[in-house]
């Protein structure tokens, strides 16, 4: 006894049929990774640790400098026991940015634990700009041909060529 099996690939579209009757290459399907996963995302913060703004603050303090760390600023849900704590920055040179620190808890759990901390910039804060690469950044007139580099030295009374080494000599 036979079983026929029925592909369950789709039929190819028509523009797939005629390119491959005209001798190009048709393009491959890419693989399907099964259904996408929606993840899970809570707006609340977690209310055990939520309420841990001392322990977010010992946390900082041992890592920032003495008196840098200000006020709390909020608290945010991240993910379902997870939750950032974030403080006013008082570091010079540092105007709108936020210390912050991440907190989680196992389940069932009471117990705070310290994931990540560090600084933040927040909104309005000085944030240095967007790096451009050096080739546009140059400009025409910055391009110096090598001729006009040695004249330019000579001109300042440099020597444009390298010391020749001697040969015979023991340093």
């Amino acid at each position: 006894m036979t079983v026929e099996v029925k592909s369950q690939a789709p039929a190819p579209a028509e523009e797939e049929v005629a390119a491959a009757s005209d001798g190009a290459q048709t393009p491959k399907q890419q693989p399907t990774l099964g259904q996408p996963s929606k993840r899970r995302r809570t707006s609340k913060p977690d209310k055990f640790l939520a309420l841990e703004v001392d322990f977010a603050r010992q946390a900082l303090d041992e890592i920032a400098p003495q008196g840098s760390v200000g006020d709390q600023q909020g608290v945010q849900g991240e993910e379902e026991r997870l939750t950032t704590h974030f403080f006013e920055c008082k570091l010079a040179g540092y105007r709108g940015w936020c210390w912050f620190v991440t907190l989680s808890r196992a389940p069932r759990s009471k117990t705070p634990t310290v994931c990540e901390l560090g600084l933040t910039p927040a909104e309005g804060a000085l944030l240095a700009p967007a790096w451009v690469p050096w080739e546009d950044r140059l400009l025409p007139e910055d391009a110096q041909s090598e001729e006009d580099f040695d004249q330019d030295l000579e001109d300042q009374g440099a020597e444009t060529s390298e010391p020749e080494a001697d040969e015979g000599k023991e340093v």
